[in-house]
């Protein structure tokens, strides 16, 4: 399984004449990404269009580690017709309705009955880097916050946790469904929540296969700020806003926090690796599982589709 990752992916587009009036300058990045930086909010945003469904496909982690990248080369600054500090970086979804239904499951069928050690693990590794990525703030003095606007499943769970902030429209729903098929999620479920929860409240998520409301996450302190559907982006701005002034001592608490409940990379890369091991013994009937919940996602995202 190829996993190589191209070292640079965006460009920023050509800006009209009247760029400096605009508020959003875009940048190219592909087909299951888009990229841009508010200028009001100093901050970057990139939205998920993964195909055929939405979830982690290797083509998407490979663009998302590009990313990843791009952003550490900035050095905290953008080019956008003048030099522009990166403050905030957002991650959310251009699907209508999920934020990220989690891993390829597809792909993982095929590995597992193919016996594919090597490239499960190597699946598993793009996922952390990621992830891990963006837990560090891509080596920035920035905030990073996930926009939660549908179903927040599996890995897609886990991509809002390395988040600083999750703030989620109320219709969202999250949850960790792999105990189902008798699997667990490796890529920092536990490492993520941990911190976050403690122990007790972890162990619950990821063993019972619940799916729970924004409302539910709020309560339990896993998610920070809950909105009315359709109202996901003017919180992002709010939150922005009520820190404005403060934005220097809350960038330093955040980056305390890091060090404090501090998660190694080392650490997420062993926990993939249990993972894997534990991939390869499920069974059958597993699998069966695994493949009816495929069904029910590309149900899911046809339905949304529509809409």
């Amino acid at each position: 399984m190829d996993m190589h990752i191209p070292h640079a992916l965006a460009k920023l587009t050509q800006p009209h004449a009247d760029a400096r009036r605009h508020e959003r300058k875009d940048f190219l990045c592909s087909e299951q990404l888009s990229a841009s930086y508010s200028t009001g909010q100093n901050a970057m945003w990139l939205r998920m269009h993964p195909t055929p469904r939405p979830s982690f496909n290797p083509s998407l982690l490979r663009d998302l580690s590009c990313y990843c990248r791009l952003l550490e080369d900035t050095g905290g600054h953008i080019d956008a017709t003048e030099s522009q500090p990166i403050e905030y970086v957002i991650l959310a979804s251009a699907v209508k309705g999920v934020f990220n239904f989690g891993g390829d499951l597809s792909l993982f069928m095929r590995l597992i009955d193919g016996r594919d050690q090597d490239a499960l693990l190597d699946y598993g590794m793009a996922c952390v880097d990621v992830l891990y990525r963006n837990h560090v703030a891509h080596g920035l003095r920035a905030t990073t916050i996930s926009l939660v606007q549908g179903e927040c499943l599996g890995g897609g769970f886990e991509a809002a946790l390395s988040s600083d902030v999750i703030i989620a429209e109320r219709s969202s729903r999250f949850g960790f469904p792999e105990i189902l098929f008798n699997l667990f999620p490796g890529m920092g479920a536990y490492s993520f929540l941990q911190r976050r929860v403690g122990r007790a409240r972890t162990e619950e998520l990821l063993s019972s296969g619940r799916i729970l409301s924004a409302d539910d996450m709020l309560a339990w302190g896993i998610v920070d700020v809950v909105c009315d559907d359709g109202t996901g982006e003017a919180a992002v701005q709010a939150w922005i806003d009520r820190g404005r002034k403060n934005r220097n001592g809350l960038a330093g608490i955040a980056r305390a926090r890091r060090r404090v409940e501090s998660i190694e990379f080392e650490e997420l890369a062993d926990v993939v690796r249990i993972w894997v091991e534990t991939a390869l013994d499920l069974t059958h009937r597993d699998l069966k599982l695994m493949q009816r919940l495929v069904s029910r996602q590309d149900g899911v995202a046809r339905l949304e589709a529509l809409h």
